[in-house]
């Protein structure tokens, strides 16, 4: 693919990404806790589901984000407990590149480690700053041995601006791996929705620590 055309499929994945936000039908709530609700609905891009993860962050989005961002140097690997590398393969712009990014084993390593080679795409606006992905195929980055090659359907991780308090965040993360592998749907969606919970509890703790 040409660097037009990467840039022709991160407009598409912002614009389904702003779909999912703006379409509030058929979600059904998996987990509701006062600090995020995850919902899912059947996906429309393969045999499995969207999911939905939202709760209030106490810092700015700025703030958030830099604990968000998927590059190899960031805060991500610091607290993510899912995140066990992530990889730079090629820069587009300075808000556009094709990242390899891979999982340690997970749920008593009955799901194995996943490997997903993803154009990211950053975005900011008077809303929110996003973090959004899909998974392509690179002939520069072939699957390996020790890794399930995943395949993430248009995701993203939204921090959503708070009108009248710059100190908050509304943290939307959208969902929809396809891991692959001989790895029953049951048990990703069993995983799915306890994992994203514990996802925002670790970034809550993280930012609170960091905190002054």
């Amino acid at each position: 693919m040409s660097k037009e055309d990467y840039e022709n499929l991160a407009k598409k994945l912002l614009s389904t990404v702003e779909d999912y936000m703006e379409d509030g039908n058929g979600w059904k709530v998996i987990v509701d806790k006062p600090n995020v609700i995850v919902s899912s609905r059947k996906s429309t891009e393969f045999n499995g589901n969207l999911y939905k993860a939202e709760g209030i962050i106490e810092a700015s989005p700025d703030t958030v984000f830099q604990y968000l961002d998927p590059s190899p140097d960031s805060l991500r690997l610091q607290w993510d407990k899912r995140m066990a590398g992530i990889e730079c393969l090629e820069v587009l712009s300075p808000n556009l590149k094709i990242a390899r990014m891979y999982t340690g084993a997970e749920v008593i390593n009955i799901i194995s480690p996943r490997d997903f080679v993803d154009l990211i795409f950053n975005v900011e606006n008077d809303k929110f700053i996003a973090t959004c992905a899909v998974s392509i195929e690179y002939s520069k980055c072939p699957p390996v041995a020790d890794f399930v090659r995943g395949f993430d359907h248009p995701c993203a991780l939204v921090c959503i601006k708070v009108p009248g308090d710059a100190n908050k965040t509304n943290l939307l993360s959208l969902l929809q791996p396809d891991l692959r592998g001989r790895l029953p749907t049951e048990i990703v969606d069993s995983a799915m929705p306890n994992s994203l919970a514990g996802f925002y509890d670790g970034l809550r703790d993280t930012i609170l620590k960091k905190a002054p």
